[in-house]
């Protein structure tokens, strides 16, 4: 989070978790995300690689969403 956020944030933003009893990196990263938010600043971008090259050589497989469809009921195609 370090190299997503100003130290000053982070440390901010940790200070706050342990005061709310949350001390885990996705409350400190969702409080962060949250301070950032109210001074019109983007959320951080924390990725879990070691390299830009890594990060880039990512293939995301997008499959079919009709696979889903038979989750809807009924009702559902009702209220279309």
């Amino acid at each position: 989070m370090l190299d997503a956020a100003p130290a000053a944030e982070l440390e901010r933003a940790v200070a706050e978790a342990v005061d709310r009893d949350q001390p885990t990196p996705g409350a400190v990263h969702q409080i962060l995300d949250g301070h950032r938010a109210a001074l019109g600043k983007p959320p951080t971008a924390i990725t879990r690689f070691t390299s830009h090259a890594k990060a880039r050589s990512v293939v995301v497989q997008p499959h079919r969403l009709d696979t889903y469809d038979h989750l809807r009921t009924e009702t559902d195609h009702d209220k279309d």
